[in-house]
């Protein structure tokens, strides 16, 4: 097989450079609007941004010749599947929540080929029929499954004598969630030990304990502390999803409001259903998050059913699946 040479497309957001550097990954960025369903003054701009993102991305696929392109949604996507439709390249569309967003209906048309996270029964009805949808499951990184106990400790500093929440708030949706951690944090660390990843540039140095641990943001530490948690609270994107099924991890959900597609609720119910993940609103936690915890804590064997049904839902070889479709995709080179 010959050597696989990847190059990513990426928004000229900070955080995308930053990781992508940080992992050595080889990118270009371009000044990518991102879609919104309602109206606001952003809006007005789009007439200007997308030809220009478009002209970008078109220059970037241009000079590559990829065989193939990836993409999931988000504010790429859009102007990427457009140019890559202009030049021939065949696209495999990553649709994983159980609605995908505007950016994959918009671009669904133009997919060669497109992996679902979830059976096909489970989605909302799409824009259009597609001739190829293949149910490859959620990938996950294989770091996640390499976690260690130990090293959760090390860094929190907790002793591994109490239970650990681990509190996972994304990125839109993470101010909401610390505002409640906040306020029940005294309640909270009389049942548990709190490790919570706030958010970039949302942290709080008033709050400050020895049972309490916070950052802003974790790349080489999620998978440790993941390890350490005895309950994951936890936003419900199907990948953050898909990381804590690979574990095995009880789960409690809190859908963000007004997700696009509603695919937050939609994921979270379906767990729900399944007896796989506990679901609970945003405007519930301030009131139900302390007995919800202390129930879980008392009821050990309704932890471990909580675990084991949400890793019973995770397909194990997601990845080779999509990698697969991806090389049945790929066009012969020019």
């Amino acid at each position: 097989m010959t050597d696989l040479s990847v190059l990513t497309l990426c928004s000229r957001a900070p955080i995308d450079r930053t990781l992508l550097v940080r992992e050595g990954r080889a990118f270009r960025s371009i000044e990518a609007p991102k879609l919104r369903r309602y109206v606001s003054w952003r809006t007005l701009l789009l007439p200007l941004q997308l030809p220009l993102a478009l002209l970008q991305a078109f220059l970037v696929i241009r000079r590559a010749r990829p065989q193939v392109i990836l993409t999931g949604g988000g504010p790429v996507t859009v102007p990427a599947c457009l140019a890559a439709r202009l030049l021939g390249v065949p696209i495999v569309l990553l649709d994983l929540d159980a609605s995908g967003g505007l950016a994959n209906h918009l671009c669904e048309r133009f997919a060669t080929a497109i992996c679902l996270g979830q059976e096909e029964e489970e989605n909302v009805s799409r824009v259009s029929p597609h001739p190829r949808r293949v149910v490859t499951g959620v990938p996950v990184r294989s770091e996640i499954l390499r976690g260690s106990l130990d090293a959760g400790r090390a860094i929190t500093g907790f002793s591994g004598k109490r239970p650990v929440l681990l509190v996972l708030g994304g990125s839109q949706g993470a101010q909401p969630l610390n505002d409640v951690m906040h306020a029940v944090l005294a309640d909270l660390l009389e049942l548990c030990d709190v490790a919570h990843v706030t958010g970039p540039g949302k942290g709080d140095p008033r709050c400050q304990h020895a049972r309490y641990w916070q950052r802003e943001f974790v790349i080489d530490e999620l998978p440790h502390l993941l390890s350490l948690a005895t309950i994951v609270l936890s936003r419900a994107g199907a990948s953050a999803i898909a990381e804590m099924a690979a574990l095995g991890k009880p789960t409690i959900l809190v859908p963000l409001p007004h997700a696009a597609q509603d695919h937050q609720r939609r994921n979270a119910k379906r767990l729900a259903l399944r007896g796989a993940a506990i679901t609970i609103g945003q405007g519930e936690l301030h009131s139900g998050l302390i007995p919800l915890i202390r129930a879980l804590l008392d009821d050990p064997v309704r932890l471990r059913t909580l675990g084991d049904s949400l890793r019973a839902s995770v397909v194990p070889d997601a990845a080779e699946r999509v990698a697969r479709v991806l090389l049945d995709t790929t066009r012969s080179p020019s």
